[in-house]
């Protein structure tokens, strides 16, 4: 006769267990919580995401704040456009939004406007263009030509996304019905 047997309340994960088991075993507690003699504890570290698996002591905090020297969460300065911030740097900045570079050793996110272009690489070159626009070998984005029909993305002179009700095959948009018949004898 199987058994099941009890769930530790708020367990992440487990460790493994057999037929011979007699309990499950808490590998770690979901974010917020550590584990303390085998039960999910809530951690006392204000904005702390992660604790250390047995001890009330922050891994990770959570968005916006950085883990200072004494494991203790602090909140990063504003910095304006910054999608990311470093998770153990004060007031670093590791990501801004698409449309902004990482400039001043990681403490300032500067818009660029390349036109066209949807997601900056530097401040004169494209990363990914807006859609029906094609990325160029030089990066800038320019209007898909027509030869490329039924494009909404192309990258250096090939498709890379179709428009709707079209399927992408080998770089070109056919319709789809096309696509079932198109090597057939």
């Amino acid at each position: 006769m199987k058994k099941c047997l009890p769930e530790v309340v708020n367990c992440k994960t487990y460790f493994g267990s057999n037929a011979n088991s007699t309990a499950l075993l808490c590998n770690r507690c979901v974010d917020g919580q550590y584990l303390l003699n085998e039960v999910c504890t809530v951690g006392n570290k204000p904005n702390c995401k992660i604790y250390r698996r047995l001890e009330n002591i922050c891994e990770k905090c959570i968005a916006g704040h950085y883990l200072d020297a004494d494991n203790n969460c602090q909140k990063h300065a504003a910095i304006d456009k910054c999608n990311d911030f470093s998770p153990f740097v004060k007031d670093r900045c590791e990501k801004c939004s698409f449309d902004s570079l990482l400039f001043s050793v990681s403490t300032k996110c500067s818009s660029v406007t390349i036109e066209n272009c949807k997601e900056p690489f530097s401040p004169t070159e494209c990363l990914h263009c807006n859609t029906g626009f094609m990325l160029t070998t030089e990066h800038n984005c320019v209007v898909i030509p027509d030869e490329i029909g039924n494009c909404d993305e192309a990258e250096y002179g090939v498709c890379v996304k179709c428009k709707i009700n079209y399927i992408l095959e080998k770089g070109v948009c056919i319709e789809p019905l096309k696509a079932l018949t198109q090597n057939c004898d």
